[in-house]
C-alpha cells in the first residue's frame, strides 16, 4: 500500500528553467546543470544539505498518517484518555530525545527506501520547535500577540491552536463509543471540524512554510537567512547563506530533479528511483506536501506551472550561491537574490493561495448539495487550516485588515446557509483579486 497521503485535490512540467545570473559581480564561473538541485564545492563535495526539513516533511506525515489510521484502529481498540495525546506529541515534541533508530512510517508499494528509520534522515529535531512562534529570532510578527484566526480563549498561539485540536481529537477517541453514531469517523468532529486536515495543513504552514519563508529566506534579521555568511567555516562544505537557501528549498519539499517530472508523477506517487539504484532516496527523490501541491494544481487545467515557477528561483537562487561561495555578497548579486527569492516565495504563495481556493469551492458545492459531513468538514479544514498560514509569510501581498477579514468570514466551523456561502465567495474574491489567481472550475 502506498502511503503517500493526498490530502487535497489532485501537464509535464516545463524543461526551460534557464534563469540566467551571470553578473559583473560573479567571482567564478560554474556550469551547473539546471535540471538538477546538485551543487559541488571547490573540492568536487556536495555542498547542498537540508536533512532536518525532509526529517520534519517526514514528521508531518507520518503524524497525518497516525490520525487518518484511528478510524480502523477504533473498530477493534478502545483508546483511554490521553493516549491519543501522548501518540501525536511523539511527532510534535518526544521524537527529539530519542536516537531514532526505529522504522518511520512512510513507504511506497513495491519500492526499496534508502533510509528506513528515522535517524537515517536526521535526529534530535521535532516538531513544535520550529512551529511559528516556538523559534520567535526571525518571526516578522510576535505569535503570543498577533496570532489571528481562532477565537477560543485558550487559543493565544500557533502551538496552543495544536495543542487544543489534540486534545479535542483525544477526548473524542476516548469517547468514541458514545460519538460513533454522530460522526463519520474518529476525526471528524460533529460540528465539520476535520482534526486530520486541521493539523495536516496548519503544521504545513506552521512548521515548513513559516520556516521557509520568514527565516530561512528572508533578509530582515542580521546573520540569519539571506544575511547568513557566504563563507564556509573551517570544515563546512557550504556557506551558512548557501544552507539557508537548501533549507528553503527542502520545506518547499521538492525532489531534486523535479522539473524532468511530470505533474502526474508529483502528484503520485510523489516518490521514483531517479537513479536506478534500486532504492528511494527521501532526501532527493521523493516530493513532499507543498511539492505535490503545486504540481495537484497545475493538473486542474487552470492554465498554471507552479513546479517550474517555484524550481526557476530556487535552482537560479542556488546556482548564484555555488557561483559566489567564498566572499560575502556585493550589493548586486544580493539584490538578485533577493528578487529570486521573491520569485520562489511568490510561487509557494500562489501554491497555498491556489489551493485554498479548490478547497472554497469545495466546501460551497458541499453545501449547496447538502453532502455528507465527511466531505464538509474535509474541504473546509483544508480550507481553514490553510488559510490560517498565510498570516506567516512576512513578504505576503495580502494585508493585515484582508487577512483578517477572511478569517472573519470563514469562521470556525462550516455552515450550511445561504449567507455562509455568501461569505465564503468574498473570500474567494479577495484571493482572486490580491494573487491573481484562478476561481477555478
Amino acid at each position: 500500500m502506498l502511503i503517500v497521503l493526498s490530502m487535497f485535490g489532485c501537464g509535464d512540467k516545463s524543461t526551460d528553467t534557464s534563469i540566467h545570473t551571470d553578473t559583473a559581480e560573479t567571482t567564478s564561473v560554474v556550469e551547473n546543470d539546471d535540471t538538477q538541485y546538485v551543487f559541488l564545492n571547490q573540492d568536487g563535495e556536495s555542498s547542498v544539505s537540508y536533512t532536518g526539513q525532509t526529517y520534519r516533511n517526514l514528521l508531518i506525515h507520518d503524524l497525518t498518517h497516525y490520525i487518518e489510521a484511528l478510524d480502523e484502529r477504533m473498530l477493534t481498540d478502545i483508546v483511554t484518555s490521553g493516549q491519543v495525546e501522548t501518540d501525536l506529541l511523539f511527532y510534535l515534541e518526544s521524537i527529539k530525545d530519542l536516537d531514532g533508530a526505529f522504522p518511520h512510517g512512510y513507504v511506497v508499494e513495491g519500492e526499496t527506501l534508502l533510509q528506513t528509520e528515522y535517524a537515517d534522515v536526521s535526529t534530535g529535531k521535532n516538531l513544535l520547535e520550529k512551529l511559528a512562534g516556538n523559534d520567535s529570532v526571525t518571526d516578522h510578527q510576535d505569535w503570543s500577540t498577533a496570532f489571528y484566526g481562532w477565537g477560543e480563549a485558550d487559543v493565544s498561539s500557533p502551538e496552543s491552536l495544536v495543542r487544543l485540536w489534540i486534545s479535542q481529537l483525544d477526548a473524542q477517541a476516548a469517547d468514541w463509543s458514545n460519538v460513533a453514531s454522530q460522526t463519520p469517523n474518529v476525526y471528524t468532529s460533529r460540528d465539520g471540524v476535520d482534526y486530520k486536515q486541521m493539523l495536516h495543513t496548519f503544521l504545513l504552514c506552521g512548521v515548513a512554510y513559516s520556516q521557509g519563508t520568514d527565516d530561512y529566506l528572508d533578509n530582515d534579521v542580521a546573520d540569519k537567512g539571506l544575511l547568513a555568511s557566504h563563507v564556509p567555516t573551517e570544515g563546512s562544505t557550504y556557506s551558512a547563506l548557501e544552507h539557508a537557501w537548501d533549507e528553503g528549498f527542502g520545506y518547499f519539499g521538492a525532489a531534486q530533479d523535479v522539473i524532468l517530472w511530470t505533474d502526474s508523477e508529483i502528484a503520485s506517487p510523489s516518490a521514483l528511483d531517479r537513479n536506478g539504484d534500486g532504492q528511494i532516496d527521501l532526501k532527493s527523490e521523493v516530493n513532499w506536501n507543498f511539492s505535490r501541491l503545486a504540481a495537484q494544481k497545475d493538473l486542474d487545467g487552470l492554465g498554471t506551472d507552479f513546479t517550474a515557477d517555484a524550481w526557476k528561483a530556487f535552482w537560479a537562487g542556488r546556482d548564484l550561491l555555488n557561483r559566489t561561495v567564498g566572499a560575502e555578497l556585493s550589493d548586486t548579486d544580493m539584490a538578485q537574490l533577493v528578487e529570486l527569492r521573491n520569485q520562489a516565495v511568490t510561487a509557494w504563495e500562489k501554491v497555498l493561495v491556489a489551493t485554498i481556493v479548490d478547497a472554497l469551492n469545495n466546501t460551497v458545492q458541499h453545501i449547496d448539495t447538502s453532502a455528507p459531513l465527511e466531505e464538509l468538514a474535509h474541504d473546509w479544514s483544508t480550507m481553514k487550516g490553510l488559510s490560517l498560514g498565510l498570516q506567516f509569510n512576512p513578504h505576503t501581498s495580502l494585508s493585515t485588515e484582508q487577512f483578517m477579514q477572511i478569517q472573519d468570514l470563514i469562521g470556525q466551523f462550516p455552515k450550511t446557509n445561504g449567507q455562509y456561502i455568501d461569505d465564503l465567495l468574498s473570500v474567494r474574491q479577495v484571493l482572486v483579486d490580491v494573487y491573481d489567481v484562478n476561481e477555478g472550475h
